[in-house]
């Protein structure tokens, strides 16, 4: 999209039109671009928003849609540095890692999550969830408290009425300056997950300041004790199935963008800086036009040599 609209704009800007001109077609292509990528995004990532009817915070149970919920392990009740933790590299270079602990007491004192963690963020007696760290060249680079085990809810999605995901919503935490920030951790429900869990981040999610950690583990069962017991194989896909069809949305999202930017671009450079009218505006009208003939051609031809007729071109 950006090399796109990078020479849409330099050959707009060598021609003579006017500013106006220009930024009107320049914000159709970017309208195109913003739209599909909005789209996109909107497919891949998506918290969880019905409310479960109980969670209880310190269990890390909850009864959402009628089942019984446990996602304790996820939540590492048994706090340690090396596996409650997700990370990923920044743009800068930067290393930004997430430290958590979804349940009460929730992290341990400054000095146990990163040294430039300040005691007053993260006291001794606990109640912050997450730790949003960064280090730049292997030094510590800043330490903020970036979600509170206070005011914690637990929210779920469903498919052919099992539960497919669910996200535990802790609340948020507001510094002494009046920052707010606030974390969840979605949890993509597969009973053959087993510890220890892949955790993953794409930092900011749904605004900022709102950091998201994913993971695949079980929604029954786990760090309480056994669940209740499997029931018969019920009409909902598996993992690998749901997986399949985001992969297949997410493509669709791609080629219908892709259109877009093609069709909407291609109208508006050879109407503005070709002066087309008419159908000549289309990008490679000829081809699109001869598109329905070739097609029918083509279904002539596998024809003929299926059936061992005789072929003749339209």
């Amino acid at each position: 999209n950006a090399t796109f609209s990078g020479i849409l704009t330099n050959s707009l800007s060598s021609s003579p039109l006017s500013g106006e001109t220009i930024s009107a077609a320049m914000s159709v292509v970017t309208g195109f671009a913003v739209t599909a990528t909005f789209a996109v995004f909107s497919i891949v990532s998506a918290q969880d928003t019905n409310a479960c009817e109980t969670y209880d915070t310190t269990t890390g149970t909850a009864t959402c849609n009628g089942t019984d919920i446990n996602v304790l392990e996820v939540l590492c009740p048994t706090w340690s540095k090396t596996t409650c933790t997700v990370s990923q590299t920044l743009s800068d270079g930067r290393q930004e890692t997430y430290f958590f602990r979804g349940v009460p007491p929730g992290l341990p004192a400054a000095a146990h999550i990163q040294s430039d963690c300040s005691a007053t963020d993260f006291p001794a007696s606990g109640g912050v969830a997450v730790a949003q760290t960064y280090q730049a060249g292997g030094s510590p680079a800043g330490c903020y408290p970036a979600a509170d085990i206070a005011n914690t809810q637990m929210f779920y999605s469903s498919t052919d009425g099992a539960i497919s995901s669910v996200t535990v919503s802790f609340g948020i935490h507001i510094d002494g300056s009046g920052n707010q920030r606030d974390a969840f951790i979605q949890v993509k429900c597969s009973p053959n997950a087993a510890a220890p869990f892949k955790y993953s981040t794409i930092g900011d999610q749904g605004h900022p300041s709102q950091y998201e950690i994913d993971v695949t583990a079980p929604c029954t069962g786990g760090g309480n004790g056994p669940g209740p017991a499997p029931g018969p194989p019920g009409p909902g896909k598996s993992s690998g199935e749901s997986a399949s069809k985001e992969t297949g949305w997410v493509l669709v999202g791609l080629t219908l963008g892709g259109g877009l930017l093609y069709f909407g671009g291609g109208y508006v450079f050879l109407w503005k800086m070709k002066g087309a009218e008419g159908r000549e505006r289309i990008p490679q009208v000829d081809f699109w036009s001869s598109l329905p003939g070739l097609i029918k051609d083509g279904f002539r031809f596998t024809k003929a040599k299926v059936t061992r007729s005789e072929y003749q071109a339209l």
